[in-house]
């Protein structure tokens, strides 16, 4: 692709040759001006010769302000480790812009304007070992007191830098690096699509006329907490549980019953809850207590005397729906500062920093 401006022409014949030029391309006539820049393709510089507006490309370029301006070529140079760095070089492999070329490979490209290093210091041969190319850009992650000389070395060969994160760029810049040098990628995306709910566990017997339990605190928490966020999982036989799952299930909650593994009960639930208004122990809270599970509970039983500063003692229903919603809205805050880190905004992020440093 080449680029062309229109010179002081004075000669009637030439201006109507570029009114011609700007037909081929077609230009409105009437916007284009004097030192306006026209986009012209091979197949249309051709044509202009074969239509004899111009002789040949020489006859062009004199007529005109000729200006070079051919695709900028980015290549990402990935070691392919086999480890979380192979997964950000693959993500890079796929960047796409109509103005850059982005190639990849283990290799240097000394054609391309810009050689982005994968791996910055686990290389063989180490990258201050190499060839300066017209841009060298390191994909900083952190230091090691233990290769301090190397990683100088690496540093002082870079010609800019793009840190993980600001603890990064601060490192550099301790290191000397001066800050317009260095860029703090955006995005970075997770690996598993997994996100675990708060889950609230509770083992006993609702039974039917039995105020004690207090197990009607339960689906009134479970309409009044997110799903999302949180699950609720019971121990115990099922038929004694019917009549409290179904108002559970009635108010959208995730809930699961567990039977067969006491143990894996335990082990599954972040919250033991024990709603009741009155116990002599009760035996589960105490197991649960001894599994080193954070305990909600009223003043009862053993949870007087055992309680630590990670328990939660509440006297009504007010009062614990306070506790878990609070810790409700730290978790959707932190969902919330994650929403950025993705694969997405990464690669958005970086041809949007290639393209500065082009100044395209």
């Amino acid at each position: 692709v080449c680029w062309f401006s229109f010179d002081r022409v004075k000669n009637t014949a030439w201006r109507c040759s570029m009114r011609k030029i700007v037909m081929d391309i077609d230009v409105e006539q009437s916007k284009i001006k004097k030192g306006d820049i026209l986009t012209v393709d091979d197949k249309h510089a051709d044509k202009w010769i074969r239509r004899k507006i111009a002789h040949n490309y020489v006859e062009i370029k004199s007529k005109f302000t000729y200006i070079n301006t051919k695709i900028k070529h980015v290549h990402i140079r990935d070691m392919k480790d086999g480890w979380i760095m192979q997964v950000i070089g693959d993500y890079l492999a796929q960047l796409n812009d109509k103005d850059i070329l982005f190639t990849s490979g283990k290799q240097q490209d000394f054609n391309a304007d810009i050689n982005y290093y994968i791996n910055w210091t686990n290389n063989e041969p180490r990258l201050d070992f190499l060839t300066k190319t017209k841009c060298d850009i390191i994909l900083f992650t952190h230091f090691e007191k233990e290769h301090v000389n190397e990683e100088n070395a690496v540093i002082n060969w870079a010609d800019r830098y793009t840190c993980m994160s600001v603890h990064g760029k601060q490192q550099l810049i301790n290191r000397g690096i001066q800050e317009s040098k260095i860029g703090i990628i955006e995005g970075f995306g997770v690996s598993t699509g997994f996100r675990k709910k708060i889950a609230i566990g509770w083992a006993g017997r609702p039974y039917p006329g039995l105020e004690r339990k207090d197990a009607n605190i339960l689906p009134n928490l479970a309409k009044d907490l997110d799903s999302d966020i949180f699950k609720f999982i019971f121990y115990d036989k099922k038929k004694e549980l019917n009549m409290l799952l179904s108002k559970m299930n009635k108010v959208g909650a995730d809930v699961e019953l567990l039977s067969a593994n006491y143990d894996y009960f335990l082990n599954s639930i972040d919250y033991y809850l024990s709603p009741s208004l009155m116990e002599g122990g009760p035996m589960d809270l105490l197991n649960a207590a001894y599994a080193g599970i954070p305990i909600i509970s009223r003043d009862i039983g053993f949870f007087h005397t055992i309680n630590t500063k990670e328990d939660f003692m509440f006297k009504d229903y007010s009062e614990l729906l306070k506790f878990f919603k609070a810790i409700e809205t730290n978790k959707k805050q932190k969902i919330k500062n994650l929403a950025p880190y993705t694969w997405d905004t990464f690669k958005r992020w970086h041809i949007k920093h290639f393209r500065s440093i082009l100044e395209i």
